[in-house]
Formats: C-alpha cells, sequence, structure tokens
C-alpha cells in the first residue's frame, strides 16, 4: 500500500510539472506571437516590399436573386446576366520614397464583369488583412493577434512537430468585431505560419486563410491568401471566392497598363486557373464572339444597353471616375437613391442628402477642390446647399483658400416681431403672420495659414443676406424685412499637443454699420476646444467645449449667429457623427443669447451595454453614451443625455433633456446605415 501510495504521489509530481511545462510552452507561444511584430519593425528598418508584383484573380456566383438586389450598391453589374462572373488582376506595386504606402499600378485587367467593374470593393477589404495590427481590416474586426485584444479571446494551444504550436481562438462575446479561427506558429519567434479565421460583419460572412511571408517586413503580411464571402439578404445569396498572391517579383514590364488581353493572363499567371473560372471563360468567349462584326444595329443596341446600365447603377451606387494627365483629376458623386441618403431626427424630421467631391492635383503639393452638400428636409420643407471651392497651395501644412456659399439654414429672430407690436395697431394678430424666421443666404471666404505645427492664421470675411421667410408682415408694417452685413473676422488655431491632440482655436468677427452695405454693427468673439481621445480596443472619448459672447451690440442688430454655436438643417454638418450637437433643442434658442458656454461629451466602444447581450450582441458595431450641457439666457441649465449605437442596418439613439432641473423632453435620433460602406 505503501509502494502504491508513493508510486501514485511521483506521477502526480510529474503530471504537475508535465502540466506547468506545457502552460509555460504556451504561454511563451503566445507572448512572443503577441510580440513579433514590434520586433520585426525594431530589427528591419528596410524596406523590404520595395517592389513587388500582385496577382489576384476572383469568381461571384449568383446562388439566389431577385429583383431587390439591383439597388445593392456595387453590384448592379453582376444583378441580371449571367449567374457567374470571374476575373484576374495584376498590380505593381511601388514603395514611397518615405515608405508611408505604395503606388499601385493596374498592367492587367481581364473580366467578364460587364464594364470591368469593380463590383465587391467591400469584400476586397478582406484580401489585405493586418493581423498583427489592433484592426485587421482597415477599421473594423480586433484582430486575436494583437495583445491588448487578448481579453475578448480564448486560446487553447496544442503542440504540433518541434518548433510549432497551433493556437486556435475564439471569442468571449458573440460580437461582430471579433473573429474565431485557428494559427500555427513558430515558438522560437512567435512568427504566425499560417492562419485560418471566419467572421461577419456588415451582411457579409468571410473565411479567409493565408500563408504569412518568411522573412524581415514581408513577414508581417500574407504571401499568399484565399477567401471566401457570402452576402444574403431578402432572398438573395451571393458566393464570392478571391485569390491573391502578394510578394511576387513584377509580374509584366512597366510599360504594361491596364491590360484586357486574356491571352496574355494565360501567359503570366503564377498558378493554373481553376476549372470554374475556364468554365465562365468559355461561357463569355462564345457569349461575344461576334462583338467584332461591324453590324451598326448591334453597336447601337449595345451602346443604348451600356447607357442604360450606368444610369442605373448610378442611381443606386456612389459614381466614381478620373480623369486628367495621368489620372491627376477626382469625380465621386453619392447615389441618387440610397438608403444612407436618408435619415430622421425626432425635432426636423425626415431628411435627404447628397454629396460631390471633385478635386485635381495641380501638382504634387497643391490642389483645386470642391466637397458640395445639398439635401432637403421634409418637415422644415428646405432645400439646403453647401459649396466649398478651395484652393490648397500646400497640401501638406494645409494652407489653403476658399469659397463657400450656402444656403438653407434658417435664423429665429422675435425682436422685430416684439417691436412692431409695440410701435403698430392691436388690431392686427401680428403672432399670426409668422415674422419670426428668416433664410440666411451667406458666403465666406476662409484662409487656414500654417506658421508651424502647432499654430496657425485663419483670417476671412463673411457676407450675410437675411430674408423675412414671410415678408408680406413687414410690408404691413412697413418695415425692412431683408437685411445684410459683412463682416471680417480672424481666428488663430493652436495646437499644443500637434495634430493628434486638443485643438483651441480663437475667433473674432467685428461688423460695422454700413461698411460693404452692412445694416447694424457687431463683434462677436468665441472660444472653442476640441478633442478625441483614442483609447485600445476602439474605444474613444471625443470632447468640446466652447464660449462665445457678444461685446458690441447695436439697438438694430437683430441677429445673433456664432459660427460654434448653430443649428444644422443635416445634424452634425450631413454625416453620420452626432458627437457635438444637441438633439432636442429648439432652434430659437442658438439666436437668443448675448452669451453662451456649452460642454459636450462622447464615449464610444464596441463592447458596452447591448453588445454584451446573447444574440443581440452579434449584430451590435459600435455603443455611445452623449452628455451635453448648455448655458445660455433663460434657459441655464439645459442638459442632454443620451444612448445610442450603430448595427448594419442603421444607428439610432435616444435622448432625454432637462431644462433648468425640469423635465424638457425625449427624442429619437436615426439614421440608415444599409450599405453606408460599400
Amino acid at each position: 500500500m505503501k509502494r502504491s501510495a508513493l508510486l501514485l504521489i511521483i506521477a502526480a509530481i510529474a503530471a504537475t510539472c508535465l502540466g506547468a511545462r506545457g502552460r509555460r510552452v504556451d504561454s511563451l507561444a503566445l507572448e512572443r506571437m503577441w510580440k513579433y511584430a514590434a520586433s520585426i519593425k525594431k530589427a528591419d528598418t528596410t524596406n523590404a516590399l520595395a517592389e513587388r508584383g500582385v496577382y489576384m484573380r476572383y469568381r461571384y456566383q449568383t446562388e439566389r436573386r431577385n429583383i431587390l438586389l439591383l439597388p445593392v450598391p456595387r453590384l448592379y453589374a453582376i444583378a441580371h446576366g449571367p449567374r457567374e462572373f470571374a476575373g484576374e488582376t495584376v498590380f505593381k506595386m511601388t514603395a514611397n520614397k518615405d515608405s508611408s504606402g505604395y503606388e499601385a499600378i493596374r498592367q492587367m485587367d481581364v473580366s467578364t464583369v460587364p464594364h470591368h467593374s469593380n463590383a465587391t470593393p467591400a469584400m476586397q477589404e478582406y484580401l489585405s488583412p493586418t493581423i498583427y495590427e489592433e484592426k485587421m481590416f482597415q477599421d473594423k474586426i480586433l484582430s486575436p493577434f494583437y495583445y491588448h485584444n487578448r481579453v475578448f479571446y480564448r486560446y487553447q494551444t496544442r503542440q504540433m512537430e518541434p518548433g510549432r504550436v497551433e493556437i486556435r481562438f475564439s471569442p468571449k462575446l458573440d460580437n461582430t468585431q471579433l473573429v474565431k479561427g485557428k494559427c500555427v506558429v513558430d515558438t522560437r519567434t512567435g512568427r504566425v505560419v499560417n492562419y485560418q479565421m471566419q467572421g461577419e460583419f456588415d451582411m457579409l460572412r468571410f473565411k479567409t486563410n493565408g500563408v504569412m511571408g518568411k522573412k524581415g517586413r514581408s513577414s508581417l503580411y500574407p504571401d499568399r491568401l484565399d477567401l471566401e464571402v457570402r452576402f444574403s439578404l431578402l432572398g438573395n445569396r451571393l458566393n464570392t471566392w478571391f485569390h491573391g498572391e502578394f510578394n511576387l517579383k513584377p509580374i509584366l514590364p512597366d510599360s504594361v497598363r491596364d491590360n484586357r488581353d486574356m491571352a496574355l493572363a494565360e501567359k503570366v499567371r503564377p498558378t493554373p486557373l481553376p476549372k470554374e473560372n475556364q468554365k465562365i471563360y468559355k461561357a463569355y468567349q462564345d457569349l461575344h464572339k461576334d462583338d467584332t462584326a461591324t453590324v451598326t444595329e448591334n453597336k447601337d443596341e449595345r451602346r443604348l444597353r451600356r447607357t442604360l446600365e450606368d444610369i442605373g447603377e448610378s442611381l443606386v451606387s456612389n459614381t466614381r471616375s478620373s480623369f486628367g494627365r495621368d489620372d491627376k483629376g477626382s469625380f465621386k458623386l453619392s447615389p441618387f437613391i440610397s438608403p444612407f441618403s436618408f435619415g430622421y431626427n425626432s425635432s426636423r424630421g425626415i431628411y435627404y442628402k447628397m454629396k460631390l467631391d471633385l478635386g485635381y492635383d495641380l501638382s504634387p503639393n497643391s490642389r483645386l477642390s470642391i466637397e458640395a452638400r445639398g439635401g432637403y428636409s421634409f418637415k422644415q420643407r428646405l432645400i439646403y446647399y453647401s459649396v466649398p471651392l478651395r484652393y490648397t497651395w500646400n497640401v501638406r501644412r494645409n494652407n489653403y483658400a476658399e469659397l463657400v456659399v450656402r444656403s438653407g439654414n434658417r435664423i429665429g429672430n422675435s425682436e422685430i416681431r416684439d417691436r412692431i407690436k409695440e410701435q403698430k395697431s392691436d388690431d392686427i394678430d401680428w403672432d399670426a403672420m409668422g415674422l419670426d424666421y428668416f433664410k440666411d443666404f451667406r458666403m465666406d471666404l476662409n484662409t487656414n495659414i500654417a506658421l508651424s505645427k502647432k499654430w496657425a492664421i485663419m483670417p476671412g470675411i463673411t457676407y450675410h443676406r437675411r430674408s423675412a421667410v414671410n415678408p408680406d408682415g413687414f410690408i404691413l408694417a412697413g418695415r425692412q424685412y431683408v437685411y445684410n452685413t459683412t463682416a471680417p473676422r480672424l481666428g488663430i488655431q493652436w495646437k499644443p499637443m500637434g495634430d493628434k491632440g486638443v485643438v483651441i482655436t480663437i475667433e473674432n468677427e467685428t461688423s460695422i454699420k454700413k461698411f460693404l452695405g452692412s445694416d447694424f454693427g457687431y463683434e462677436r468673439n468665441e472660444f472653442d476646444a476640441v478633442w478625441k481621445c483614442e483609447f485600445k480596443r476602439m474605444k474613444s472619448l471625443s470632447m468640446r467645449g466652447g464660449l462665445g459672447f457678444y461685446t458690441s451690440r447695436g439697438n438694430e442688430t437683430y441677429f445673433l449667429d456664432y459660427t460654434n454655436f448653430s443649428q444644422e438643417n443635416i445634424p452634425g454638418g450631413w454625416n453620420d457623427n452626432w458627437t457635438g450637437d444637441f438633439q432636442l433643442l429648439n432652434s430659437n434658442w442658438y439666436n437668443s443669447s448675448n452669451i453662451y458656454l456649452r460642454g459636450n461629451v462622447t464615449y464610444e466602444s464596441p463592447f458596452m451595454l447591448v453588445s454584451k447581450l446573447p444574440w443581440v450582441g452579434r449584430f451590435i458595431e459600435m455603443e455611445r453614451i452623449y452628455v451635453n450641457q448648455l448655458y445660455v439666457e433663460k434657459i441655464t441649465p439645459y442638459t442632454e443625455v443620451g444612448y445610442g449605437f450603430t448595427n448594419r442596418l442603421f444607428s439610432t439613439g435616444v435622448f432625454m433633456a432637462l431644462k433648468q432641473a425640469s423635465w424638457h423632453g425625449i427624442g429619437v435620433r436615426f439614421d440608415i446605415q444599409l450599405f453606408n460602406r460599400w
């Protein structure tokens, strides 16, 4: 018995030692994997990927489709006609002199997709993973290979052949920002040899596996990669397969650009073409073998069909183009009919928005651009637009001059109505005439001159033409209903911590009566501070504080118009950022006080409240908490608190307000996000 007990004790001690040793090896492999990228960047200061060839091929299969697939952005080209498409592309990648990025030259592009359209840019983002960074695919998906993300994953290890360990990872939360899969790691260095993982984001389910590079900085990126993506929506199902090889020697000479010859593809592809792709190519060639015929009717029919297809795609997808010598010009127009062109706010109603971006590079350091924004507010029955024409003479230092023409914002003022009531007969119901609101047409000439990385001056001049929405009452009272002001202004901007820290702006605007046609004079001063702190794991804290006041204001200065405290018809400047906006504040309060003091704080994280709930959490991309505080005359203090989240379909938020510590109201903000990233 004693001998048996002794053997059991020895066995237990041995098992404990072996287990500890196993855990020690596992821990060491994980630690080395998390630290591998930093060690390589420190040791390898050369750019081993200065020049390389990239080969990619793809296949699309529409498994099920109906008419609802047509309006999906970027899929119009493959939503009708054949159910399968294929193609191949060859790029030459050349690193910039400062190694900050790459210049990509497309040398070959063969495709059966109509007009060689890039039908799936949202899917192709998964072709360039940065597995050692915090976010693997541009701005999404927290990497299990990044040290600070380890709190979101469970890891299991299995010893393979000597020097190799298999690591399996799975998310602790069922969330769209996380993935599951496995990888093989070199236990000596921590280098990921290969990986397999799968996840789901923005209605795309993806599976990807890759073989990483072997030496230096090339080991931080895949050598080869296979990607499968499935898109499903309302009875439609699209399957896609991609294969990429990224660290090849340059495949084609520099003289070859955008070649579309399938015979050339046969000669240069580094690996054999799968049978499925071969069948698609053959069917395409059989279908188009008569394309060279000179029958006028056939040419006209093809031209008409292509025109109709282009019009159809522009209705639901961004229209992009380049022009000019060496494609120095760029053009982008948002779709005319798209879900994310619409939004809703409980105080402003439904709104529709459009964007037009037009630019031309005059030189490597100068640019001419237009970023026009416009739309319609259905509740206010108001068309609005903003058209800034900007000339940037120093892109690196952001030195520019711009002319901005805008209209649509309405400004409220009750002082004129009150004075008319005091001076005129009480027999007329002046309150019913709508004398409070004025249309505001505005032009700004702005400049930004950077004195250093921390200091800039911003001289400019502003012109306002404010005209009564309902002029009849003013005509009846014999009063002026159009007011003009022209005011020079000077701003100073300070960035004490550089571009990534707080930005402090001081601005003075002064109008002198009768100067350049001004109907009244005033002096306005504003101080504004903005700071966005970004933390690990996609968390951030956005803060804004501001103070504004009028130091001079004549008896007939009816309009108080602040730069940093104003209401936009489309909140957040016509984009999806609600931070810094007062969601429930009545528009009249923006122009009613000689002084204001404001503070806005927004905290956002992909893992906060709703994201931790079973099943529901897998659809939540980001959650936010808002706190807005305002001090103005008559409603001090005014407080708003809100909670919102974003998923693949929409962004929504619920806001509650207190006015002078009493309940003021509750409201909802809603923006459609469907296909916003496509």
